[in-house]
Protein backbone atom coordinates (compact mmCIF):
# COMPACT_ATOMS: atom_id res chain seq x y z
CA UNK A 1 0.00 0.00 0.00
CA UNK A 2 0.99 3.23 -1.21
CA UNK A 3 1.58 5.51 2.26
CA UNK A 4 -0.06 9.45 1.43
CA UNK A 5 1.81 12.62 2.65
CA UNK A 6 0.36 16.07 3.40
CA UNK A 7 2.08 18.74 1.25
CA UNK A 8 0.88 22.81 1.79
CA UNK A 9 1.32 24.17 -1.63
CA UNK A 10 1.24 28.25 -1.74
CA UNK A 11 2.05 31.80 -3.18
CA UNK A 12 2.17 31.96 -6.79
CA UNK A 13 -0.32 28.56 -7.82
CA UNK A 14 -3.85 28.43 -9.06
CA UNK A 15 -5.18 26.61 -6.01
CA UNK A 16 -3.22 27.04 -2.86
CA UNK A 17 -4.08 24.32 -0.59
CA UNK A 18 -3.03 21.04 1.49
CA UNK A 19 -2.77 18.25 -1.19
CA UNK A 20 -2.62 14.94 -0.28
CA UNK A 21 0.27 12.81 -2.46
CA UNK A 22 1.45 9.65 -2.74
CA UNK A 23 4.94 9.06 -0.76
CA UNK A 24 7.87 10.18 -3.35
CA UNK A 25 5.77 12.62 -5.38
CA UNK A 26 7.97 15.99 -6.46
CA UNK A 27 7.66 19.64 -6.38
CA UNK A 28 6.56 19.05 -10.23
CA UNK A 29 3.60 17.32 -9.41
CA UNK A 30 2.42 19.14 -6.06
CA UNK A 31 2.23 22.43 -8.48
CA UNK A 32 0.24 20.37 -10.97
CA UNK A 33 -2.23 19.51 -8.32
CA UNK A 34 -1.93 23.02 -7.08
CA UNK A 35 -3.39 24.24 -10.63
CA UNK A 36 0.15 24.78 -11.95
CA UNK A 37 1.67 28.33 -11.80
CA UNK A 38 -0.73 31.75 -11.10
CA UNK A 39 0.10 34.18 -14.00
CA UNK A 40 1.88 36.21 -11.60
CA UNK A 41 4.61 34.04 -10.67
CA UNK A 42 8.23 34.87 -10.88
CA UNK A 43 9.55 32.89 -13.42
CA UNK A 44 12.94 33.89 -13.16
CA UNK A 45 12.96 32.33 -9.53
CA UNK A 46 11.45 29.08 -10.99
CA UNK A 47 14.03 28.81 -13.50
CA UNK A 48 16.93 29.44 -10.89
CA UNK A 49 15.57 28.33 -7.15
CA UNK A 50 13.02 25.68 -7.68
CA UNK A 51 13.95 22.20 -8.13
CA UNK A 52 10.84 20.65 -9.71
CA UNK A 53 12.41 17.40 -9.31
CA UNK A 54 13.04 17.45 -5.56
CA UNK A 55 11.17 14.73 -3.64
CA UNK A 56 8.71 16.06 -1.30
CA UNK A 57 8.06 14.75 2.09
CA UNK A 58 5.48 14.83 4.95
CA UNK A 59 4.81 18.02 6.37
CA UNK A 60 6.93 19.77 3.31
CA UNK A 61 5.29 23.42 2.01
CA UNK A 62 6.28 24.39 -1.17
CA UNK A 63 6.06 28.49 -1.74
CA UNK A 64 6.13 29.79 -5.05
CA UNK A 65 6.60 33.75 -5.01
CA UNK A 66 5.47 36.16 -7.40
CA UNK A 67 6.51 38.79 -10.05
CA UNK A 68 8.48 41.28 -7.98
CA UNK A 69 8.61 39.58 -4.19
CA UNK A 70 12.07 38.78 -3.10
CA UNK A 71 13.13 35.51 -2.78
CA UNK A 72 12.31 33.57 0.77
CA UNK A 73 15.44 33.48 2.99
CA UNK A 74 17.70 30.38 1.53
CA UNK A 75 17.09 30.69 -2.19
CA UNK A 76 20.06 29.45 -3.89
CA UNK A 77 21.88 27.41 -0.84
CA UNK A 78 20.71 24.55 -2.48
CA UNK A 79 17.17 24.24 -0.56
CA UNK A 80 13.73 24.50 -2.27
CA UNK A 81 12.35 27.84 -0.76
CA UNK A 82 9.30 27.28 0.88
CA UNK A 83 9.76 23.36 1.56
CA UNK A 84 10.41 22.67 5.14
CA UNK A 85 13.86 21.48 5.36
CA UNK A 86 14.24 18.38 3.67
CA UNK A 87 17.03 17.19 6.56
CA UNK A 88 15.96 17.51 9.80
CA UNK A 89 18.69 18.82 12.79
CA UNK A 90 18.01 17.98 16.12
CA UNK A 91 17.74 20.88 17.90
CA UNK A 92 19.32 19.85 21.48
CA UNK A 93 22.15 18.57 19.60
CA UNK A 94 22.99 20.50 16.74
CA UNK A 95 26.55 22.66 16.42
CA UNK A 96 26.43 26.12 15.83
CA UNK A 97 27.35 25.80 12.01
CA UNK A 98 24.80 23.21 11.35
CA UNK A 99 21.91 25.77 12.97
CA UNK A 100 23.01 28.27 10.87
CA UNK A 101 22.75 26.58 7.69
CA UNK A 102 18.98 26.10 8.14
CA UNK A 103 16.81 28.78 6.27
CA UNK A 104 16.54 31.76 8.10
CA UNK A 105 19.33 31.16 11.45
CA UNK A 106 21.72 33.18 11.56
CA UNK A 107 24.44 32.91 14.16
CA UNK A 108 22.79 35.24 16.79
CA UNK A 109 19.86 32.96 16.39
CA UNK A 110 21.74 29.68 16.61
CA UNK A 111 23.45 31.03 19.37
CA UNK A 112 20.37 31.32 21.70
CA UNK A 113 19.24 28.28 20.58
CA UNK A 114 22.13 26.20 21.71
CA UNK A 115 22.11 28.81 25.40
CA UNK A 116 18.16 27.23 25.63
CA UNK A 117 18.66 23.84 25.55
CA UNK A 118 17.78 21.38 26.44
CA UNK A 119 14.03 21.80 24.91
CA UNK A 120 10.67 18.76 25.18
CA UNK A 121 9.77 19.59 21.85
CA UNK A 122 10.29 21.16 18.86
CA UNK A 123 7.61 24.42 19.25
CA UNK A 124 9.72 25.24 22.84
CA UNK A 125 12.06 27.17 20.71
CA UNK A 126 9.44 29.31 19.02
CA UNK A 127 7.21 29.53 22.66
CA UNK A 128 10.33 31.02 24.20
CA UNK A 129 10.92 33.37 21.46
CA UNK A 130 13.68 32.50 19.84
CA UNK A 131 12.37 32.60 16.58
CA UNK A 132 9.53 34.16 14.68
CA UNK A 133 6.65 32.12 13.61
CA UNK A 134 7.65 32.32 9.99
CA UNK A 135 10.95 30.95 10.50
CA UNK A 136 9.69 28.22 12.61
Amino acid sequence: MQKIISVDVSGAVNKPNVYQLKEGSRIEEAISVAGGFSESVNKEYISKYLYMAQKLSDGSKVYVPAEGEPAPVGAGQGTVTGTVAQTKVNINTASQAELEALPGIGPVTASKIISGRPYQKTEDILNQKLISKSVY
